[in-house]
């Protein structure tokens, strides 16, 4: 069974919540809350295979103003915007933020919806100060598999991890033992 790749995830800097980063629109910083714009997005579908280091949809929390992020970062709300082709809702299909931030669920934690005045999809989430990889999935509005075709594309040189688990069932058994597993690097050379 073959595997789509997808891309290289895009990424969102928020380690600082004093200076913007280069995917930031507009960094506002309220009397009882922090706002992240993140600049408008768009299909990235049939544009040319860009490689780039990424942490295959994983976020870290850090933070440049303090010693522990994990205790000093501050929260923000964070705005997505993803615009479709056309600026028209994806037919017959939901659209999602796509990530280990949305813990790769298709459910409401990452579940974008379509503002018809601006003619994009549009989701706030609450972050932690951190560094964020995630991507804009597509899923058949009765449920069935993700799919980045639409808004990612794919690309066979996508670098990706792949996680391997080894079963045994030992004679006489009534279930299996995972007995070893692995992750492994699409690309070892790079």
């Amino acid at each position: 069974t073959g595997m789509e790749a997808a891309r290289e995830f895009r990424w969102l800097d928020m380690r600082s919540l004093r200076l913007r980063s280069d995917r930031m629109e507009t960094l506002d910083n309220r009397k009882d809350s922090v706002h992240v714009y993140v600049k408008t997005e768009g299909s990235r579908s049939g544009q040319p295979f860009i490689y780039y280091r990424d942490i295959n949809g994983s976020y870290t929390i850090e933070t440049f103003e303090s010693i522990n992020p994990f205790w000093q970062g501050d929260y923000a709300y964070t705005h997505f915007t993803y615009v479709p082709p056309g600026g028209r809702p994806v037919e017959g299909s939901e659209v999602y933020i796509f990530g280990e931030m949305t813990n790769y669920a298709t459910d409401t934690s990452g579940l974008m919806r379509f503002n018809t005045e601006s003619g994009a999809y549009e989701k706030t989430i609450l972050l932690k100060q951190g560094y964020y990889n995630y991507l804009y999935a597509t899923r058949p509005v009765g449920g069935g598999p993700v799919n980045f075709n639409q808004t990612e594309g794919n690309h066979w040189n996508t670098e990706n991890s792949y996680t391997v688990l080894v079963y045994y069932r030992p004679f006489g058994a009534r279930a299996d033992e995972c007995i070893g597993y692995t992750t492994l690097s699409s690309v070892f050379q790079r």
